[in-house]
């Protein structure tokens, strides 16, 4: 692809919208160095093989063009991935997502600092105000929709799920996780609400804007929105992931929700739409640059997340990507702009962790210095000395209430045994320098808390917390039916050989492990709940965390 067939194609953004004569672009060149093609081969060994699900790979270097396939786009029929296979691209989708509501902002049609009820004005009427570009930068604080559907015993890929059930869901939720604009916090809902908000904004559906105002004039002929996961689509891959013996088990998104995902796509029409971000003329640049604008919280602190995509660096080298996952769908796109080098990644194994792979397809292509391997941090043996010691044990999150369990050892200290920080002077540093720790507290006492301060400003407290074995009649003093209306959730404690267990629905229910005083974890799921008592000790509620749900509440009929 020629520069100059780029930089006309991003210029397209920015002028009248006209419907385009639907054609198959051009071919991309495919030709590389044998290094980088060896070296894609090596990264993708273990889906290069005729009986198993696989991956489209394609890389770029200063103009040089590679695509390689891997694996099966069907199983059953043993149809082998190619260049033009279709793929879903999971939360990769969120940076089109952005795309249609950035622009319709530049068309004037919407401003990226509108408050959102403006667009969804069913939104709880308690919820405080938070706007477009918040949502885009997850900093509106909304929990995540599919952590709230999962409390009903139903998650995503059990039932199907519509785009007007979600809406309505996520407006019913009358708080955040924190208040708008001051935190970064990953959220689906977040662009459940952005396409709804280009549906009402454009006055025609999500999918139609975004074929005739972005797909089309750029080329991305084989790009569309999942409406219908019943719908045929022609050259689609069937997706795939292991169970616990190995054997492929079917995994296909049964939802009816975009926004946060559900793009399908291919990699050349992905390798075009990097090539466009990459090469903005003057009348685009404005484009280009608002899709990286980074995101800041209303205290002034940058993020490192702009318009659906995240931003970081590489040996030195500034970098752009996002990772994506629905069921057994993986994908990846990445650019290193100052070298343009990029690489965009389409899989149906489920068992694939593109997001971990990303940076080192990165720096392969880019001929940049591999990331170091994620290893356990080696801070050898246990601590004994007593000056040491009294910085172990468990503690709860004052943001999150989720506990941790700190170890203490001779040269630092380990954050639920993997996350690993060295001593130094005033404290206690992560292995890639991005956070710090420090303990308060009597040094002949042990530790009352620490903070856990990040790089970027952000700060973390943790508060000791002694642990706790409940009684059986403790146990027993949880036992009842505790309901949510914003989770559309109705549960049932009960105790069963000494084990008090949480049912979610008719013959679902899962194991509770006392962590601290009133709160206990749910393993499988993620979730931690902590009761609530009246004066006189009874318990009257509980709430439920999990990683992008900060607090769910029950109440105990």
């Amino acid at each position: 692809m020629s520069r100059a067939f780029c930089t006309l194609a991003v210029a397209l953004l920015l002028l009248p919208v006209r419907p385009l004569a639907a054609q198959r672009a051009p071919a991309l060149p495919s030709r590389a160095p044998s290094s980088l093609t060896a070296g894609l081969d090596r990264m993708f060994a273990s889906v290069d093989s005729a009986t198993t699900p696989g991956c489209v790979v394609g890389a770029r270097r200063n103009g040089q063009t590679v695509i390689r396939s891997y694996g099966l786009a069907n199983l059953e029929h043993r149809i082998p991935n190619d260049s033009l296979t279709v793929f879903e691209a999971g939360s990769v989708s969120k940076q089109f997502t952005a795309a249609a509501v950035l622009l319709l902002a530049q068309q004037g049609r919407i401003s990226l600092d509108d408050d959102v009820r403006r667009w969804i004005p069913e939104l709880a009427p308690g919820l405080p105000q938070f706007t477009i570009r918040e949502l885009l930068t997850h900093q509106a604080g909304l929990r995540d929709w599919g952590d709230v559907i999962a409390l009903s015993g139903w998650p995503r890929g059990t039932r199907e799920y519509t785009m007007p059930h979600m809406i309505s869901l996520i407006a019913r939720q009358d708080a955040l996780n924190f208040p708008a604009g001051t935190e970064y916090s990953y959220s689906n809902s977040n662009y459940l609400l952005a396409a709804e908000i280009v549906t009402r904004a454009s006055g025609e559906s999500f999918a139609s804007f975004s074929h005739r105002a972005l797909f089309a004039p750029l080329g991305l002929v084989d790009t569309r929105w999942r409406e219908d996961f019943r719908s045929v689509v022609p050259r689609r891959a069937s997706a795939w992931t292991p169970d616990d013996v190995g054997h492929w088990q079917r995994d296909m998104p049964f939802e009816n929700v975009v926004g946060p995902g559900g793009l399908l796509t291919t990699v050349p029409d992905l390798l075009r739409w990097n090539a466009h971000l990459d090469a903005p003329d003057v009348r685009s640049a404005a484009f280009a640059r608002e899709m990286e604008r980074a995101g800041v919280l209303r205290t002034n602190r940058r993020t490192a997340y702009a318009l659906g995509l995240e931003l970081d660096s590489l040996g030195g080298a500034r970098t752009v990507s996002h990772a994506g996952a629905t069921a057994g769908y993986r994908a990846y796109t990445g650019r290193v702009p100052g070298r343009t080098a990029d690489v965009a990644v389409l899989c149906n194994a489920g068992s694939l962790n593109t997001e971990s792979m990303g940076a080192e397809l990165l720096a392969l292509v880019a001929d940049l210095p591999s990331p170091p391997a994620e290893a356990r941090p080696e801070l050898g043996t246990a601590a004994t000395d007593f000056a040491r010691t009294r910085l172990a044990g468990t503690y709860r999150s004052r943001r999150t209430r989720q506990p941790v369990q700190v170890r203490a050892f001779i040269e630092g200290v380990s954050v639920n045994t993997w996350s690993g920080f060295r001593a130094r002077s005033d404290g206690f540093s992560s292995t890639d320098g991005r956070r710090t720790i420090a303990f308060e507290g009597p040094l002949t006492l042990p530790a009352a808390r620490y903070r856990v301060m990040t790089i970027d400003g952000d700060t973390v407290v943790y508060d000791r917390v002694e642990p706790w074995s409940p009684t059986r009649a403790q146990r027993l003093g949880f036992v009842g039916r505790y309901e949510s209306a914003d989770a559309e959730a109705s549960w049932r404690l009960f105790v069963r050989n000494d084990s008090l267990r949480v049912e979610v629905r008719r013959g679902v229910d899962f194991p509770l492990v006392a962590r601290y005083r009133d709160a206990y974890s749910v393993s499988d799921q993620g979730w931690l709940l902590t009761f609530r008592r009246d004066a006189r000790g009874r318990v009257m509620a509980l709430d439920v965390g999990s990683p992008r749900m900060r607090t769910m509440p029950f109440v105990r009929r």
